[in-house]
């Protein structure tokens, strides 16, 4: 075996350091006995555990809906728009397009309410953004596999929406989707 000159130094270095931590054999010293480690779980969610944020936003809710994976493989849904049909205020169109229902809106040309059957108004095509991101609109969320999905944030408007989930598109709300 041929090793190269980094290798041996790094052994020289390893095997110096292990030959210092240990006291030589004719010291006379007993072994020390340590004080006890306690080792306690932190329940607050770490960028480790909570990549995306989910937690932290669901624990401190703040205009939106979340839906977690336990919740998820409760309803043993096979199709992702009936897990959101549970949702107060949303729709899936026959496309698998959201639709979320909101009240007075003043929106640009392009995302003006439409009236749902109940006479409220309806903004239709929210922004669907899968692990952060954004799908293309008008989005089918029924393309996704419900078995395949971690968690689900619904947010109705921008100013529900947080920062770190709006996009341009967000007007007329946003969906997170969350994979596993």
């Amino acid at each position: 075996m041929r090793l190269g000159a980094t290798s041996v130094v790094l052994l020289l270095l390893s095997r110096e350091v292990w030959c210092q931590s240990r006291p030589p054999a004719d010291s006379g010293r007993e072994p020390q006995k340590l004080a006890p480690v306690t080792v306690q779980a932190d329940s607050s969610p770490t960028r480790l555990v909570d990549p995306y944020g989910f937690e932290t936003r669901r624990l401190h809710a703040t205009g939106g809906y979340f839906i977690t994976e336990k919740e998820i493989e409760r309803r043993r849904a096979t199709e992702v728009e009936q897990i959101l049909r549970s949702v107060p205020g949303i729709l899936i169109d026959h496309y698998g397009v959201v639709w979320l229902e909101r009240g007075t809106l003043s929106l640009r040309e392009g995302y003006l309410p439409k009236k749902d059957r109940n006479g409220l108004n309806t903004c239709v095509g929210a922004q669907v953004l899968v692990d952060r991101a954004e799908m293309p609109q008008p989005f089918n969320v029924n393309s996704l596999s419900a078995t395949s999905i971690r968690a689900i944030e619904i947010y109705k408007g921008p100013a529900t929406t947080p920062p770190t989930l709006r996009t341009a598109k967000s007007v007329c709300g946003t969906v997170a989707i969350w994979v596993k």
